[in-house]
């Protein structure tokens, strides 16, 4: 792991269920964009600031679709992608979030973040091997691309979207 500036991870693990109650609740534009630059400022401290531009740009790119869409309130297959996109838009917060936490802080920083803050064991393992597992996922998913275009089965880009 890349050593990097960063916060406690106590502080991100109460951050991350706050953001994530806050994310879906509030409706006022300011503060939801206010939970955006204050995790932009999260990343940039951490020194991953392409990562969090990426993250901002798709979110704006979601809300803006999403205040387009407000405009047609009649239609029904309107109103099921404004929500899609809707959900879309608020769950990038947490991906957000959630990328910080898995990149700035390794397994061993956060089980001794959760015996600290008195967690019971049952909860703190899952966590751990849930920790572990996500960057493994990356990895395999990765070498199957890979293999899939050695072999012909990859086409374009948007192959597992076209075929899923």
């Amino acid at each position: 792991m890349i050593d990097r500036k960063t916060v406690d991870p106590r502080i991100k693990l109460t951050l991350l269920p706050i953001v994530g109650f806050t994310s879906f609740f509030i409706s006022d534009t300011i503060l939801l964009f206010g939970l955006i630059v204050f995790a932009f400022f999260l990343y940039v401290h951490s020194g991953m600031w392409e990562r969090a531009l990426r993250f901002i740009l798709f979110f704006v790119l979601l809300y803006c679709i999403e205040l387009g869409l407000r405009k047609f309130p009649e239609a029904s297959i309107v109103f099921a992608i404004y929500m899609f996109i809707y959900f879309a838009s608020r769950m990038t917060l947490i991906a957000m979030f959630g990328g910080y936490i898995t990149k700035t802080t390794s397994v061993s920083e956060m089980l001794e973040a959760l015996n600290r803050m008195k967690v019971p064991r049952s909860i703190g393992i899952p966590f751990s091997v849930l920790l572990r597992f996500v960057p493994t996922i990356k990895i395999e998913l990765k070498a199957l691309k890979e293999n899939m275009k050695i072999r012909g089965i990859v086409t374009s880009r948007f192959f597992p979207l076209l075929h899923p």
